[in-house]
């Protein structure tokens, strides 16, 4: 089952963790291992079978099996996280050209209108109209990131 998150504007999937986990599966052959003795009434027997070399091998066997599957699962999530975190920073970098281009713009608009310095009307009219939206759209891009 799959519940949804909300993550810098983004819906992420996680997965509830299964309820059945290696705890539950000790616990079932402990049981096995028990329920196999009252049946059978024969401890030497099944204790001989239990700590025989086959049964040592083929406990090597699952185990390096599972260290390999873990293995594999880890390198798979870090290569899922190294994607998202890659694909946060590209965004970050585009948003921080964007807010770079439109302080570069305002900066031009008000050094233009500065070198006027005998029009005060050039000044307020550069600040009121496209100025003021650079700023805005600057601002907004910033708190977006943040």
């Amino acid at each position: 089952m799959t519940t949804s998150n909300y993550h810098r504007g983004k819906t992420v999937s996680t997965r509830k963790k299964s309820r059945f986990g290696p705890g539950n599966i000790m616990i079932l052959v402990v049981i096995g291992i028990i329920a196999m003795i009252i049946a059978t009434g024969n401890v030497d027997r099944i204790m001989e079978k239990l700590f025989s070399a086959y049964a040592a091998l083929i406990v090597l066997i699952i185990i390096f099996e599972y260290l390999l599957i873990k293995g594999s699962d880890r390198s798979t999530i870090y290569q899922r996280e190294l994607q998202a975190a890659g694909t946060i920073r590209r965004d970050d970098l585009l948003a921080m050209r964007e807010i770079e281009i439109q302080l570069v713009e305002l900066k031009a608009r008000i050094t233009t209108s500065m070198e006027r310095k005998h029009d005060p009307e050039a000044i307020r009219g550069a600040m009121d109209n496209k100025s003021m939206d650079n700023l805005d759209e600057a601002l907004h891009l910033i708190r977006k990131r943040i």
